[in-house]
């Protein structure tokens, strides 16, 4: 089946709300990262350097922080759903498995790849892919953030269709509770 499940869609309406509370925001720079620093070893035919081992601890820091972030927006959202209702619903409930939340923020980072993808591609068009260790990421951030909400749909078809190639097997979904 090529066309993702209902299942996955509603998966996918569920995370682009956690998605852009603001969560994009760090893999989004860590794929940028990333891929600013594939381009720059392309440069400079791949001469490995500090410099290049700094930014990719960056993108992962990045990546980490995103997660973090991501439980703690899922924990405030369970808070506040507790605050709400003495008994909330089971359906609205975020899950509490660690498993079930990093495949929902692997889902969130990989459906981000083609957002930052245009988004390296425009400015290494711009500057030219020699220049492309001079690029200043925050003079970008209207564009970042128009691009971002632009492509919205690109990241919620995306994220869709990662959810019905992987989904979350029932006994992990079981577990919520």
């Amino acid at each position: 089946m090529w066309f993702p499940s209902f299942r996955a869609w509603c998966s996918a309406a569920r995370l682009s709300v956690l998605a852009y509370l603001g969560i994009i925001v760090f893999p989004f720079y860590a794929w940028i990262n990333v891929l600013l620093n594939v381009l720059w070893l392309i440069a400079v035919n791949f001469q490995i350097d500090t410099l290049w081992l700094i930014f990719l601890g960056a993108s992962i820091i990045s990546f980490i922080i995103g997660f973090i972030s991501y439980i703690a927006i899922k924990a405030l959202f369970r808070l506040l759903l507790w605050i709400l209702w003495s008994k909330p619903p089971k359906w609205l409930l975020p899950a509490k498995s660690l498993k079930v939340n990093l495949h929902k923020f692997t889902v969130l980072t990989v459906a981000t790849l083609p957002l930052a993808m245009i988004f390296v591609l425009t400015i290494a068009a711009e500057t030219g892919i020699e220049m492309i260790a001079n690029i200043e990421i925050i003079k970008h951030k209207d564009f970042i953030a128009n691009l971002v909400m632009r492509f919205f749909w690109l990241w919620f078809v995306s994220a869709a269709y990662l959810l019905h190639w992987f989904p979350i097997r029932q006994s992990e979904t079981a577990a919520r509770s």
